[in-house]
């Protein structure tokens, strides 16, 4: 079943020539409340590559008017092979395409050495409950805030990350400022982090630095209730202006 996802589907012939593999295929218009990664392909199996699947979901909840997506969750598990990416262009001040990623009931089984499994290059993104463990990956990062690239310009302002879990990874949450261009700055400001877990995980929440980052704006990054079991580090601060943490726990941290 290359499209899943449930609903039925209207013929519209103005849009035979249209596949977004999800919503409109070849005329074939889903109805449906909101929109899932299954729709788009995804089978949760923890078998079938899903990244391109997921992908392709991510992409179209950044274009369409309601800005949500979400698994259908009931214990799926998403291998992916590469790294899934939300980049957008939101005002910073008034944000008009807020975008929420919901991964409740789920599991994300990223594969590949060195693998960075979800990336947030732009502004106004929640992302709820994502669950991030790895057996056959090593060096897996699990959250990038920022763009991969040092040298491109990147504001990733405004995340708000809720419940997430991450098991057996290198790097929770890694937080990076993007490029100055022209004398303009562009900071990772203002992000935050609602009771995460890690679990098996090197370093929890990195604040890493950028050498073309005027100033490396990373500020105003605050984590509630972190509990961090078996690793090196809970927040390496490399590159941090204002660093909030309210209560949580750490466990079994040995800088080996």
């Amino acid at each position: 079943k290359p499209y899943r996802g449930g609903g039925s589907f209207v013929y519209d012939a103005t849009k035979a020539a249209t596949n977004n593999y999800g919503t409109i295929i070849n005329g074939w218009v889903r109805e449906y409340d909101t929109p899932t990664f299954e729709m788009f392909g995804a089978v949760g199996d923890g078998v079938v590559d899903d990244t391109i699947a997921i992908q392709r979901a991510i992409n179209f909840a950044e274009t369409a008017s309601a800005k949500n997506i979400k698994s259908e969750g009931d214990g799926a598990v998403y291998k992916t092979t590469s790294a899934l990416v939300a980049t957008g262009s939101d005002d910073y001040f008034h944000p008009v395409n807020k975008l929420t990623l919901d991964f409740t009931g789920s599991k994300i089984t990223p594969t590949t050495t060195n693998q960075t499994t979800l990336i947030i290059d732009q502004n106004h993104v929640t992302v709820i409950r994502p669950y991030i463990t790895t057996s056959n990956g090593t060096g897996i990062t699990g959250i990038l805030l920022g763009n991969p690239n040092l040298t491109v310009k990147s504001s990733t302002c405004f995340t708000n990350i809720i419940e997430p879990v991450f098991s057996g990874v290198k790097y929770g949450i890694i937080s990076r400022p993007g490029a100055t261009k022209a004398g303009s700055t562009s900071g990772a400001y203002y992000n935050q982090v609602q009771s995460p877990v890690f679990m098996f995980t090197e370093i929890a929440i990195w604040m890493d630095g950028n050498p073309n980052a005027l100033d490396n704006q990373n500020t105003r990054f605050t984590v509630y209730n972190p509990r961090h079991v078996h690793g090196k580090c809970t927040f390496q601060l490399d590159c941090c202006d204002t660093f909030n943490c309210f209560g949580g726990s750490a466990e079994f941290i040995v800088d080996t």
